[in-house]
């Protein structure tokens, strides 16, 4: 068989690759030609495109994708259609991805350009949430502003100030919502096609739910006396500012679902969130009333006068949050948020001390939703319930001669034994140590009580003189 080298001599070779090489270079720069005639082509997109790429990001929640690809097709077509929307959504994205100085101008150029068009009313709801969610320090240089905790180069030799925007950020978002309230008033009985309605709802909902998060942290039930207050929860009485906070509370919770309600279409998600939220905040006024006693005036006792105090107790105690969960799981079964709903009502069922109910309904959560996000805490906490406990603790001391009284508290534990000593303290206290480690003696403080009586050692010194024993049959056995 002949070889490479009997059919092509030393320089045949070299020619011959080198050809090769030649050949491969300019099919490589062919390649390259391609690419680059077909590149400018690709990157010249359509900006129906662009929108329908901004749109994919936008569901998806990446703003600064969205960002990019709406500002490019409204800099190809500044008449786009539905501009209004893209513009809406180029101003939410700057303020999603933080870009807070250019957030606040597109947002205050934005209700300028639409001004008294839903689109305002829409945008003014976004313009509030802005100057809340912003933040609230920066930079001066000169007459020069800048957000963030960035330093800014300094200009003209002038060092950088650091501001606050605090008071005046407060009072533009009070003006926006303000201004949205307004004109959804204004729009509600005019008529609108219904494109421009549903924008007009969805957004009176947005402001309903951002004005329920602010009253929501007031706490203002000290300055209304319960039994002479209206608490009545109706959305169709004109709302009035000066309403005791948790009843603002609970009419815009229930205002949101009546705008939902009224929607031609939808899958009620906002109802959802209403009822998630109403009663959340009636779990949250339980817990600030727990225990809260209210100043009600003076008395005379004992020739003296007395400060009288009552125990106060929420407007709305009769309802019962974990039934409003659960009327909603039932109403919407399929709903996004049916699984934390469902997860929710298990764990406020725990934390009222229902363990076994509490139990039931994370095993039937574990079971209707094994991809859950909740799912590792539905299972600690199922743990964690199911494990025995005990624990020990007296309420007062007991002097000589008095009764000792102590409490036991178990779980998932059916009978306790307990047994008692008589101890002489002096011959404890001040008389107990340990050798540390390295050889050193630890000897314990007077008020460190576990130390001194040593519970883990085999045959502790208190346990000498034993004067009584006996057993506790608790009932529960898990």
């Amino acid at each position: 068989m002949p070889t490479l080298n009997s059919r092509f001599s030393a320089s045949a070779l070299h020619f011959w690759l080198a050809r090769r090489g030649l050949f491969a270079l300019v099919l490589a720069l062919s390649v390259v030609g391609i690419g680059l005639a077909v590149r400018p082509s690709s990157a010249k997109q359509n900006p129906q495109e662009l929108v329908r790429q901004g749109d994919k990001s936008w569901n998806e929640q990446s703003y600064a994708l969205a960002l990019e690809a709406y500002q490019k097709a409204v800099d190809a077509d500044p008449k786009l259609p539905n501009r209004a929307e893209i513009d809406y959504r180029i101003m939410v994205a700057l303020g999603r991805s933080k870009k807070w100085d250019r957030a606040i101008a597109a947002a205050e150029s934005y209700v300028e350009k639409y001004r008294d068009t839903v689109w305002e009313a829409q945008g003014q709801v976004w313009r509030g949430r802005l100057y809340r969610m912003v933040d609230h320090t920066g930079y001066k240089v000169g007459k020069k502003l800048t957000r963030g905790t960035d330093v800014p180069q300094s200009e003209g030799g002038e060092a950088p100030e650091q501001v606050g925007f605090d008071a005046e950020d407060e009072q533009a978002a009070q003006a926006a919502l303000a201004r949205a309230e307004a004109l959804f008033e204004r729009f509600r009985s005019l008529r609108l096609d219904p494109a421009e309605r549903e924008t007009l709802t969805a957004a009176e909902i947005d402001l309903d739910f951002d004005l329920a998060e602010i009253a929501a942290r007031e706490d203002d039930t000290d300055h209304f006396h319960i039994d002479r207050t209206d608490w009545t929860i109706d959305p169709h009485l004109p709302f009035d500012k000066h309403w005791p906070a948790a009843r603002r509370v609970l009419t815009l919770y229930e205002k949101i679902v009546q705008l939902d309600a009224a929607r031609p279409t939808g899958n009620r998600h906002s109802t959802v969130l209403a009822i998630l939220g109403k009663a959340t905040y009636i779990l949250q006024l339980r817990q600030r009333d727990n225990g809260s006693q209210q100043f009600r005036g003076t008395r005379r006792m004992g020739g003296r006068r007395v400060p009288v105090y009552t125990r106060t107790a929420h407007p709305y105690a009769s309802i019962e949050p974990i039934d409003l969960l659960l009327e909603a799981l039932q109403r919407f079964p399929n709903d996004s948020e049916a699984d934390r709903l469902t997860y929710t009502a298990a764990l406020w069922t725990e934390q009222k001390g229902d363990f076994l109910k509490a139990a039931d309904r994370y095993i039937a959560f574990l079971h209707t939703y094994p991809k859950s996000r909740w799912n590792s805490d539905a299972r600690r906490q199922l743990d964690d319930m199911t494990r025995p406990a005990l624990s020990l603790s007296a309420a007062n001391v007991a002097r000589p001669d008095q009764k000792a009284f102590v409490q036991v508290n178990t779980r998932n534990v059916s009978q306790v034994r307990l047994t008692a000593y008589r101890v002489h303290l002096e011959t404890i206290f001040g008389h107990t140590e340990t050798i540390e480690s390295k050889g050193g003696v630890f000897r314990p403080s007077f008020d460190d009580l576990e130390r001194h009586f040593r519970p883990e050692a085999a045959n502790p010194a208190y346990r000498a003189a034993k004067i009584a024993e006996w057993t506790i049959t608790t009932g529960n056995d898990g």
